[in-house]
């Protein structure tokens, strides 16, 4: 069963207010358009999520993957964000069915194609 995008945004934007963030969808910073940015005083990092006397900005490119140049090109997009903002997050579903080269489809994780495409080193503060 395939997800949309609609459906992961409108996840990503109810878990971010529950954390306790001020959060804004379709945000145009000229050249950028931003799926969704997420401002407070609250500091995630590796799936931990505390107060701090900081605030930060955050956007998150929400995409339904569905083949490997796709990911690639939304991970580009994802490190330009980091102009715009302190952390950029790709939220993506858990699993994707992509097409291979072959013209077949795969069903797979989609960490793991991230793992597999991301052979450059990317900024720290880059997140999926």
């Amino acid at each position: 069963m395939s997800i949309g995008e609609d459906v992961v945004r409108g996840l990503v934007v109810k878990w971010l207010r529950n954390t306790g963030f001020v959060v804004l969808r379709g945000v145009s910073i000229s050249p950028l358009e931003l799926d969704v940015v997420a401002v407070g005083d609250v500091m995630m990092s590796r799936g931990v999520v505390k107060k701090s006397d900081a605030v930060f900005v955050y956007t998150f490119d929400v995409r339904v993957i569905t083949s490997g140049k796709v990911l690639k090109s939304v991970i580009e997009q994802a490190v330009t964000r980091l102009f715009a903002a302190d952390y950029s997050y790709i939220a993506v579903p858990r699993r994707a069915t992509i097409e291979t080269s072959k013209g077949k489809q795969k069903l797979l994780t989609c960490l793991s194609l991230f793992r597999e495409l991301s052979t450059a080193p990317y900024p720290g503060g880059l997140g999926l």
